[in-house]
This record gives structure tokens, sequence and C-alpha cells, in this order.
């Protein structure tokens, strides 16, 4: 019964074998080996690394840096929406796999956090866990968490990260790689991923974001994470300067733009900007926005298509940023646009004859569920 699979759970997180996971490959009587410690290529897991939301997030830790103030909170619930709704993040990135959320907030207060969530459409009972101020920092080694995380199999999230670790975020990287070996312990427990909201080093005037400025504190955090998003409000160039005006009104309506500064081995999406207000309270989410404009982006239609193939008919070097920032589309729409009618030669987008496009048709490739290379189509 469910009672007696939380204390066999329990025996395995306190050291037990109850699960097999932790087991040794041999009976505790004979003494283990080198061999027993160290893999060959074959005996390692060869099934594909797992994708939840395609470009943004994949297994393992993934840390999102921006100041303090900026929406880290609202980024990570829109996350956990898209996690159990199976709903596009941003209302454009697709989910690939669902998954439950555990969500330590321990610098919130319960009614405020509850407020947010409501406002965010996460239903209050169900696959979505939570502490808050009144329940304190949770120990990352707790056997609880861990029995917790087995049974759920829930992406963790961590608002903010330093609030688990001990000491404060500019101290010795030895507690930082603390902190990376109690995530490494809860992914092994059974975590489907574990996404860390951290603090970004202080304004230093750097405009293009990298993984040097993006994490504040040790170098160690931008080493242990899989992936790194910078997220800062939305600027743009006035001249030779920074348009002052459009960064407070960026301030003004949560318009952030998200940055992959360290992909590791995922495919990121291109740097977006979205915008919470006034989105958040008629929908329930942030809109991705064209920076310029600063209007939501519509999904695909007909005429949509045309416009971009009209723009690359004019310019056939066009780059797919260049069509974005003209269509206020997404690159994953783009991309389907380009794919279905043109193949690109020598740095040149060239037309796909015809009679190739009615022959992918015939086949059901193009305009059904495949692009022009034969991928997975994305519907929007």
């Amino acid at each position: 019964n469910r009672q007696e699979q939380a204390e066999e759970l329990l025996k395995w997180v306190k050291g037990g074998s109850a699960t097999g996971q932790n087991d040794s490959s041999k009976p505790p009587s004979e003494e283990r080996t080198w061999r027993d410690l160290f893999h060959t290529g074959s005996e390692l897991d060869c099934t594909p690394g797992r994708v939840f939301i395609k470009g943004i997030l994949e297994e393992g830790i993934t840390f999102f840096g921006a100041h303090s103030g900026t929406g880290k909170t609202w980024i990570g619930l829109s996350i956990a929406h898209a996690l159990l709704s199976g709903q596009s993040l941003f209302g454009v990135y697709p989910v690939v796999q669902k998954t439950n959320v555990l969500y330590l907030v321990p610098e919130m207060g319960g009614r405020k956090f509850r407020e947010r969530m409501m406002k965010m459409r996460i239903l209050m009972d169900g696959e979505f866990f939570c502490q808050t101020v009144r329940d304190g920092a949770c120990d990352l080694e707790d056997p609880l968490l861990l029995q917790a995380i087995a049974i759920t199999r829930a992406t963790l999230i961590l608002d903010t990260a330093i609030r688990f670790q001990a000491g404060d975020e500019q101290s010795s990287t030895q507690q930082a790689q603390g902190l990376g070996a109690k995530m490494f312990k809860l992914i092994n427990a059974g975590a489907a991923a574990v996404i860390c909201m951290h603090h970004r080093k202080k304004e230093l005037g750097d405009i293009n974001p990298t993984l040097a400025n993006t994490l504040r504190g040790t170098g160690d955090f931008g080493a242990m994470a899989d992936c790194v998003w910078c997220v800062g409000h939305a600027r743009r160039r006035k001249g030779k300067n920074n348009d002052d005006e459009y960064e407070e009104e960026s301030r003004q309506l949560t318009r952030l733009t998200l940055t992959c500064v360290k992909p590791r081995d995922m495919e990121p999406a291109d740097p977006f900007t979205i915008q919470g207000r006034p989105h958040i309270n008629e929908k329930g989410d942030f809109v991705v926005v064209d920076k310029e404009e600063s209007s939501p982006q519509e999904h695909a239609s007909k005429d949509g298509d045309e416009q971009v193939i009209e723009l690359v008919k004019a310019d056939s070097s066009i780059g797919k940023q260049t069509i974005r920032r003209k269509t206020g589309f997404g690159i994953p729409r783009i991309d389907r646009i380009l794919n279905g009618n043109f193949v690109k030669k020598n740095g040149l987008w060239e037309p796909i004859p015809p009679t190739a496009l009615s022959l992918e048709r015939e086949r059901g490739g193009i305009g059904s569920n495949e692009d022009a290379n034969g991928m997975p189509g994305m519907q929007f």
C-alpha cells in the first residue's frame, strides 16, 4: 500500500536498498573492485536525454540569473504551469514532457505566493507542491525532501538557490560545490530537473549577457549548470546610447529579455522578449513580444506565411533574426515557414521547385507533420 511504499522509499533515501537504485552490484559480503566503480561506454545509459520544454528546459540543472525584482518568481511559476498543464511556455515553446513540480520559495509569504499561483492558473491541489517563508529554507538533504522527489519525480525549483547554501553567495567555491553535490543527489533521487533562480551580478555596464556576468558569486555556479539563462529588463539602443525611457518602460511592464548564455548539449531558443503586464492579469501568463514594437506575436496564419516568403524573395540572404524583427514571429515558426518553402545554398535562400513541393505533399511531408528536411513540424 501507499504507506509501505513511502516507508520503503524512506529507507532508500537514508541509504537502504529498497528500490535497488543505490545497491552495489555485489552482495555486501563480497569485496568490491575498481570495475564496480568505473564503466565502459557500453555500460552507460543509452536512452536520449529528456527534454521538457523545447529550447528552454532539459534534464539536469538549469539556472536563471536576474537582478532582484526583475521577475524570477513569475518566470518560475510560468514554467511550472507549462510543465503541469502541457501548454506551451509563454504560448510559444512546446512542452515535450509534463512533470510534477516542487517549488521551494523561502523568501515569499504563503498568501502572496498563493495569489501569484492563482494569477498563473496553477491548480491548488494535485501535482504542484511548495514551501514558503513560513516553512523556512528546506535542507536539500532532508530525507523527507528526498522521499518527496522519489515519489513525485518532480521538477524542483529553488527560488532563490542561494538560500539553500551555507554562507553567502560571495563565499568560497567549496560551499557552492556543496550546493551542487546536493542538487546532483536530488537528481539521482529522481528529480526530473532542478531549476535554480539566482541573483545576477550587480550592474557593471554590461550590455551583452555572458555567463560571466549572469550569475553572482563564484564561477562554480555556472560550471555545475547544464544550462544558464540570463534574464534582464529589455533594452534597446537610441543612437549611440541606451534608450533609458524604453528601459524604464520595460521595468513598469515586466518586459524581459531571456538569453541562453550556456546551453551545454541542448539547442536553445534564440534570445527572446516576454512581457508580463497586463498579460498576466488578463491571460494568466507572459506573452512573447517583438522587442521593438512590444506587440504580442500572433499565431501562424496564411497571411503570416506570405509575409515571411515575401521578405525572403526580396532578400535571399536575409537572416532569421531580421525576419523575426520585421514580423514579430518566433524562430520555431520562421523555421517552419522557411523549411517548407526554401532551401539554403551558399548562404542564400532558394525556393523549393514546385515539383519538389508537390512530391513532398503527396508523401505527406510539407504541409502535414514534417518540414522540408523531414523533421517533425510544430503547429502554432
